[in-house]
């Protein structure tokens, strides 16, 4: 007892398994340059975030709430700096964000208000890089445009979202205008048992994601479009993803459309596309690209198109124009 604040000359500390630290040892530490542990209670988190000497971390990985770092470590990968909230009550308790918080988990988070920038996290953090959402059951959007927040989304490279069964959009538009820095360097959008969500991304968001490199979504029933379709379908002919590398779509019984009914998607970069058991697909937008004589061609980038061994029969009838020309690339698993 005592002894971790008198190690005034302390760089380094690793508190790992169920250890727990006080925010008041820490804070005393004064030349600590790298730290990872869990606090054992918010306030102690947030007397040290809020300590000059918290300034000093080049490198920090800090958990607060009921647990330690769990299976969400294995859905993001942290570099640097991250905060990981554990079973916090965000409808209540202000936890603070650091400054230059780079990567921020939040698992088994309740009253989450609706979106995550209704949540009660205070700082002005504008370098989140990357942001992993596992298990809150009353979180409906990612963002709300029609709210004040604290968090600008304009530097995410990754968004993971994970067993968020209320969740029906990314972002909550409602008459406001999306601003283009609204997730403009999203590089991957990764999510799992969203079972609420049937619409992926809607149509006044895709300007915006002119940087995206992989889409992944993965096992929520109820998803019917991967980019929301209108009413007259006017506006959705053709659109651009000039850095789209991997598709990736698994197990969507209710998946019906890609991209509108007769649209197409330009993506030059595509190396990966993997769909399994979306039996209701009847159609890939993906356009091949032309040569210098007009033929189309495979994508250049392209390596694989993967298919499980039961959609061998939905493969034989999807439309995709001019599909005979992928059989190269076709991988059944």
């Amino acid at each position: 007892m005592g002894m971790l604040s008198n190690l005034s000359h302390l760089q380094y500390l690793l508190v790992d398994g169920d250890l727990k630290i006080k925010g008041e040892k820490v804070v005393r530490l004064s030349k600590l340059e790298t730290f990872k542990g869990v606090f054992d209670d918010i306030q102690g988190y947030n007397y040290f975030v809020k300590s000059q000497y918290f300034q000093i971390l080049t490198n920090y990985e800090i958990a607060v709430g009921e647990a330690g770092f769990s299976i969400m470590m294995d859905i993001i990968d942290p570099k640097n700096s991250l905060v990981y909230i554990n079973k916090c009550d965000l409808g209540k308790e202000c936890i603070v964000l650091p400054d230059n918080l780079q990567n921020l988990a939040i698992d088994e988070g309740e009253n989450m208000r609706s979106s995550l920038n209704k949540a009660a996290l205070l700082g002005k953090t504008t370098k989140l890089n990357c942001c992993g959402i596992r298990d809150c059951e009353d979180m409906e959007c990612v963002v709300d445009l029609d709210s004040s927040s604290c968090l600008v989304l304009d530097k995410l490279e990754e968004l993971c979202l994970y067993g968020l069964p209320k969740l029906s959009v990314l972002v909550r538009v409602e008459g406001v205008t999306t601003p283009p820095h609204v997730f403009s360097n999203l590089k991957r959008l990764r999510m799992w048992f969203c079972s609420g969500m049937r619409k992926l991304l809607p149509l006044e968001l895709l300007q915006a994601l002119q940087n995206l490199e992989e889409i992944y979504v993965h096992s929520s029933e109820q998803m019917e479009e991967i980019i929301a379709s209108t009413d007259s379908d006017a506006s959705a002919d053709k659109f651009t993803f000039p850095k789209l590398r991997r598709l990736f779509l698994r197990n969507l019984p209710q998946l019906k459309s890609i991209y509108s009914a007769k649209g197409v998607m330009v993506c030059d970069s595509i190396e990966q596309i993997v769909i399994w058991r979306c039996w209701e697909l009847k159609r890939i937008p993906v356009q091949l690209p032309l040569l210098d004589n007009g033929q189309p061609s495979p994508p250049p980038c392209l390596r694989e198109i993967e298919i499980d061994e039961k959609s061998k029969e939905w493969w034989e009838s999807v439309e995709w124009d001019h599909k005979n020309l992928l059989h190269p690339f076709l991988k059944y698993i």
